[in-house]
């Protein structure tokens, strides 16, 4: 497929690109076939209902990443605030309906990968990048779907802004930041997770690597409400040491094991009661979205019964073009 790869036929490409996920994801199907069997055998948990997890994007990261760049999108913040503002109200729609969890459920959730907070001053991060994103958290909270929010690098700064204005129930996956700032600022609302350093693995000893865990997990482990993990993940094998990792997992395995397992933690998602405003127009405005009654008023000999197949495929072909985003 890579020589599909050229942008000069775009038809091309995205055919190849979509080809090579659909393959991706039919792998991953078969592994979870193979994997679901051995989790019932030895009694792990299995994982969080079909259908209740997805992926997206913050709507200011959404349009800086994929329309205008980190450079024009500082330059609009400081020249075109308001242009920003009415952007964002463009795009929300097409990304809430297209992420929105076909089952939701608040073991699942819809992982967001936040990219521009940590690069903005503080008064631009609450007047444009927050209301799109603290709406998309609430609606979703209001219709049972919890957002997992990765905070990229150091949001430490923003911890009292998070704490009063994200939904709870929000589940919030840090970096290497202070474990017990984090714990003290946001841990009677939110779930938190991962925070163990990377580096730990890659280059400390055995027993560097597990007196890093101990310390993390003596500061979050009680009263619960925290999911062990990195605070970035490996991409290449020279990541981690082999003997590191085995040792940190089976630490983990027999050190990190609640005192209180079965009880309800903190306050579950979506205690604000929000509610979802059926009365405002979600219409996608979109000339890449489909929409079955223009479509049969062009090709009138259409018939009906392919009007769910059209609309599967054209949510199929959406959906990628987002994860061509991650």
């Amino acid at each position: 497929l890579y020589k599909n790869l050229n942008p000069a036929n775009h038809y091309a490409m995205m055919q190849a690109l979509y080809v090579a996920k659909k393959a991706e994801q039919k792998d991953m199907a078969a592994f979870g076939e193979i994997i679901a069997p051995i989790k019932e055998r030895k009694g792990y948990y299995p994982g969080p209902p079909r259908g209740s997890k997805g992926h997206s994007l913050a709507p200011m990261d959404f349009l800086a990443d994929q329309c205008r760049s980190m450079s024009e999108i500082s330059k609009d913040i400081r020249r075109n605030p308001q242009k920003i503002k009415d952007a964002c109200d463009a795009i929300y729609p097409y990304i809430f309906a297209l992420q929105t969890p076909s089952n939701p459920h608040p073991e699942g959730s819809v992982s967001t990968p936040l990219h521009m907070p940590t690069y903005m001053r503080e008064k631009d991060f609450v007047n444009l990048w927050l209301p799109s994103y603290k709406r998309m958290l609430q609606e979703w909270a209001s219709l049972g779907v919890r957002t997992s929010a990765f905070l990229e690098t150091d949001w430490t700064r923003y911890y009292d802004i998070i704490h009063d204005e994200f939904p709870c129930g929000t589940m919030l996956r840090l970096e290497e930041v202070d474990a017990k700032t984090a714990k003290d600022k946001l841990g009677d609302k939110f779930i938190i997770g991962q925070l163990y350093p990377l580096s730990c693995v890659r280059q400390g000893t055995k027993e560097q690597t597990v007196d890093k865990a101990k310390e993390i997990l003596d500061i979050m482990l009680p009263g619960g409400g925290y999911m062990f993990g990195f605070g970035t993940f490996p991409i290449v094998p020279e990541d981690i040491k082999l003997e590191n990792y085995i040792a940190l997992m089976e630490f983990v395995r027999d050190y990190a094991v609640y005192d209180n397992a079965g009880e309800k933690y903190g306050m579950p998602l979506n205690s604000e009661s929000f509610k979802f405003d059926l009365t405002e127009s979600r219409t996608i405005r979109s000339k890449y979205a489909f929409n079955w009654e223009e479509y049969k008023k062009e090709n009138p000999y259409t018939p009906d019964f392919m009007k769910a197949d059209l609309e599967k495929y054209s949510a199929e072909i959406m959906n990628f073009y987002l994860s061509l985003f991650d």
